[in-house]
């Protein structure tokens, strides 16, 4: 059986969403022309978008569903500057008939968080298609569009885009494949950490909701804290979005709003408990130990937020400069944590905490406290030695040790009140070093039974001259070593985020083999999008069909050479190439 190529969408319902021209809040057919078919595409520009339109087809059997985009002005390196990556723009939202979720898609562009791949450019000259999913079909279908515009951006992006939809007939083996890949209780044996507040979309379940339902995920960790300022309800810490000054700044911006829904009794952390739940999937609180960024958005994202009150809560560095970073050598800032944490487990069904020590350090420095320590211990003043130097690594580790000790006492006391057991998770660095160097003990933690699981992060910090920033097979073999509980949960995430699907599947396989029991993924949310990355990283907890799955990789994603667009020629790049005019 051929494929099926609608390529021509300008027959999209309802009719008058779509026009011939630019015009606001509609659809703009274009047509165009590859050396393979010729069509109409669908654009919608996001300071005025397009509503929600349904493209009709039929077709029955076994196929896959690819998805072709033109993306314009993707390589537009001012938009990644003043704005961030562009994959933050362009987007589409998709769903097939019967589906509740809308699945997000973005340009698999390359960024900086990417491995850099030159057989994967995002052109402006041609049409990218990624695979989507797989379907049985049964006759008369649909799919639906709508733009992805987030309204809490401070700029239009780049205009939503579908130009053609490709079902590619499946024979019996490859849909025997497709089956297999479902999850089931003994592949669900990875972590994704979330750093978003919207698990349930606006409307039913969303994109994560479908990620969960269609993955080897079996943990979450929710990341929904900066310091105290929380991204749900609490009698403890603060909300984010209680600021009253528009900084510009789009994650401000999309704080303020959510802070509007929480007010009017909306619970994202109950939410994200609920969707996993409904998929057995535990789900942690995490929390970064840090305010937000750099000044002036070291302010928060929440008013009178007691460690810019307390400014003998911040960390100092060897000069005696301060920096907004809560000092854990500090009781209140400990008695802070650990009352947000009693708080959290008790109100709500997590499966515990995990706290990111991969972001957010230095929690031990030169300040008062830690010096007093310091010196009761040693007898030397704490600003005569450099933080490399063994007596201040050693100091930091005890620091950190007691506020792990608190923590893990404060869970357990309320695990005995509800008669159950919450886990402790650290996200930790890449190496020994760099964790000890910021009093990560790691080890000793879990040799002592603070804590119940460990994933290995990616670093910003080195304790080293020369180190690589991404976590290694060989740390992961260190640890299995030095943790003597054989069946310690030990996780590795996969970096850079964005790469080429076969080498998730190589990576994966090499930390598994080292001894890691299950994959972890930071910034599920950014990785979701990208479709045909996605495709491989849902299904790593399939080790037995890593090769089935590295066959099927060349029909993720290709590149379709444009010949015109709009009756322009897009052949010479000498005249289509952008240009600043």
């Amino acid at each position: 059986m051929a494929d099926l190529l609608i390529s021509d969408l300008s027959g999209a319902l309802p009719a008058e969403a779509i026009a011939d021209r630019p015009m606001r809040n509609r659809w703009y057919a274009l047509p165009y022309e590859t050396s393979a078919c010729r069509g109409v595409l669908l654009r919608s520009f996001p300071d005025a978008p397009g509503p929600r339109v349904r493209i009709d087809f039929e077709a029955r059997g076994h196929f896959a569903i690819h998805l072709g985009i033109h993306y314009a002005m993707i390589d537009r390196d001012d938009l990644a500057v003043r704005f961030g990556a562009v994959n933050e723009f362009a987007r589409l939202r998709i769903r097939l008939a019967g589906d509740d979720a809308f699945s997000l898609v973005l340009p698999e562009e390359q960024n900086v968080k990417s491995d850099p791949d030159p057989t994967r450019e995002v052109r402006q000259n041609a049409i990218t298609e990624v695979f989507w999913r797989n379907a049985d079909l049964e006759g008369a279908s649909h799919v639906e569009i709508e733009p992805g515009v987030d309204r809490h951006e401070p700029c239009p992006g780049n205009p939503a885009c579908l130009a053609w939809i490709r079902l590619e007939p499946l024979a019996d083996a490859r849909w025997r494949l497709a089956t297999s890949l479902e999850p089931r209780p003994d592949t669900r044996r990875n972590t994704a950490a979330v750093s978003v507040a919207d698990p349930s979309g606006v409307e039913g379940p969303g994109p994560i909701e479908a990620a969960l339902a269609t993955s080897d995920i079996d943990r979450i960790y929710a990341d929904m804290c900066r310091f105290d300022v929380c991204r749900f309800p609490t009698d403890v810490g603060l909300v984010a979005g209680d600021v009253e000054w528009d900084s510009g700044n789009f994650e401000f911006n999309a704080c303020r709003a959510l802070r509007d829904q929480i007010d009017a009794g909306r619970d994202p952390l109950a939410e994200i408990v609920r969707v996993g739940a409904r998929h057995g999937v535990a789900v942690y609180l995490a929390i970064r130990m840090c305010l937000q960024r750099d000044p002036p958005q070291h302010l928060g994202l929440a008013a009178n937020n007691p460690l810019l009150e307390n400014r003998h809560w911040w960390i100092r560095d060897r000069r005696g400069d301060a920096y907004p970073h809560p000092a854990l050598a500090v009781p209140e800032v400990r008695r802070r944590l650990t009352d947000l944490f009693r708080d959290v487990v008790r109100r709500y069904d997590v499966a515990g905490i995990c706290i990111h020590g991969n972001r957010g350090w230095p929690w031990v420095g030169y300040e008062t406290e830690s010096a007093r320590l310091f010196e009761a211990e040693h007898g030397t003043p704490i600003r005569d030695v450099d933080e490399t130097d063994s007596r201040f690594v050693e100091h930091r580790c005890r620091v950190m040790t007691h506020f792990i000790q608190e923590v893990r006492q404060t869970i357990d006391d309320v695990g005995r009140e509800r008669g159950r057991r919450f886990r402790l998770a650290i996200d930790a660095m890449n190496c020994i070093e760099n964790n000890r160097g910021q009093g990560l003990d790691v080890v000793e933690w879990a040799n002592a039974g603070l804590i119940d699981e460990l994933t290995i992060n990616a670093c910003h910090w080195s304790a080293r001259p020369v180190d690589r920033e991404h976590p290694e097979p060989g740390f992961v073999r260190t640890l299995r070593q030095a943790i003597r509980d054989p069946h310690f949960s030990l996780r590795a995430h996969l970096w850079p985020r964005f790469m080429n699907p076969r080498k998730y599947l190589r990576m994966a396989r090499a930390m598994l083999d080292a001894g890691a029991d299950g994959i972890a993924m930071w910034d599920l949310g950014h990785r979701l999008p990208r479709l045909s990355e996605w495709a491989v990283q849902r299904h790593l907890g399939h080790v037995d069909l890593y090769d089935d799955i590295e066959n099927e990789c060349d029909r993720y994603w290709r590149s379709v050479p444009l010949l015109s667009l709009d009756g322009m020629a897009m052949t010479n790049p000498q005249y289509s190439a952008a240009s600043a005019g």
